[in-house]
């Protein structure tokens, strides 16, 4: 997985979920090796808004903050 990363990934249900600086969202199975399952690009803007903070997740939803805004995304 290559992306500039700032904040820490994490471990969901067997999935490993990544938020690099420049706002590539990178989910990928780690249950038996590495296999990236989706990779999007949520565009945050100019570098003041690059994130630099580890998702978190609650009630299904991801919670992102690019730069001073938080963003919930997803659900079950």
């Amino acid at each position: 997985m290559q992306a500039n990363f700032y904040a820490s990934p994490i471990i969901a249900d067997g999935k490993l979920i990544a938020l690099s600086r420049e706002g590539q969202l990178i989910t990928a199975d780690v249950s038996d090796g590495y296999e990236e399952l989706s990779r999007c690009s949520l565009s945050p803007g100019p570098e003041s808004e690059w994130s630099d903070a580890t998702p978190a997740i609650a009630n299904g939803k991801i919670y992102l903050r690019l730069g001073s805004r938080i963003d919930c995304h997803g659900g079950k």
